[in-house]
């Protein structure tokens, strides 16, 4: 089972395509001492947004993110300390690529999983 869960990973770019339900722990294979969290997933169609949770050796910390899950773009929109300054925080930065297997790709593939699935 461990080798056919590698070998898919390694044709996926390295990141595991499930999404991980609100509140529910994971880890970033980029980041190993961290350990993730989605705690809100928003937007509709290929533009889609994401709040994250990181508990890691520095601290905690929270952002959220804007993805365009078909030109496999990202910007952060805000990020913090508490979740209420990423939410307040106002980032105004144009989109991005995302980088495989980047700490942001792997929150992208979390936030496009529903639309890659068909939901609106």
């Amino acid at each position: 089972m461990r080798v056919v869960l590698v070998m898919a990973m390694a044709l996926l770019g390295g990141v595991a395509q499930a999404q991980v339900a609100v509140g529910k722990p994971y880890k970033i294979e980029s980041d190993p001492s961290a350990t993730y969290y989605n705690l809100e997933f928003g937007g509709s169609g290929a533009l889609r947004t994401i709040v994250t949770k990181r508990e890691g050796k520095s601290g905690t910390s929270y952002a959220k993110r804007e993805i365009d899950c078909n030109a496999r773009t990202f910007r952060y929109l805000g990020e913090g300390d508490t979740l209420a300054e990423a939410k307040r925080s106002k980032g105004n930065f144009p989109m991005g690529p995302l980088t495989d297997r980047s700490i942001s790709s792997y929150v992208a593939d979390q936030a496009c999983a529903a639309y890659k699935r068909g939901a609106k």
